[in-house]
């Protein structure tokens, strides 16, 4: 993506290389703020999200169930 446009590659990192890390966080970074702004705060100024029906990131499914967070490839 470059200046809000979209251009698609026939290629691009294998998951798990070297640069999967900077990929991960450039987009958790990005996130992060997102999420804080959207989300409603409690008294303590903490994010009340919840992840029981659980969410895909990067590959890796992440959710919570009986008070146990499972991640998946």
């Amino acid at each position: 993506m470059y200046q809000g446009n979209l251009f698609p590659t026939q290629t691009g990192s294998p998951q798990g290389g070297a640069i999967s890390n900077i990929y991960a966080n450039t987009t958790r970074d990005g996130l992060e703020k997102r999420i804080q702004d959207k989300y409603h705060r409690n008294f303590r100024e903490n994010i009340e999200t919840h992840i029981d029906d659980g969410f895909d990131f990067l590959g890796w499914t992440f959710r919570k169930y009986n008070k146990k967070l499972i991640v998946n490839p």
